[in-house]
């Protein structure tokens, strides 16, 4: 979940890293079996942000980083995710 909020932060400033963020978020929600555990709360907000990115950088850049926010290393991905 938290990768989530962070990617909803960056979404509003800097999209791409949020499409990133949002890639590396689903690839730990799959571990799970249920992206944002199904709540509809969670999933409401997690499909705004996503349509925000979208709507920011377009569609084709939007599913360019995310698929490398999916791509990415778990360590890698947590490194990103905290600017480093």
């Amino acid at each position: 979940m938290c990768l989530d909020v962070i990617a909803a932060a960056a979404v509003a400033g800097h999209a791409e890293r949020g499409a990133r963020l949002l890639g590396l978020a689903q690839q730990q929600w799959n571990t799970l079996g249920q992206p944002q555990l199904g709540l509809p709360e969670w999933v409401a907000e997690r499909e705004r942000c996503e349509r925000e990115a979208r709507g920011a950088i377009g569609p084709g850049a939007y599913e360019t980083a995310y698929d490398e926010g999916r791509a990415l290393a778990w360590d890698t991905g947590i490194a990103y995710a905290l600017g480093h």
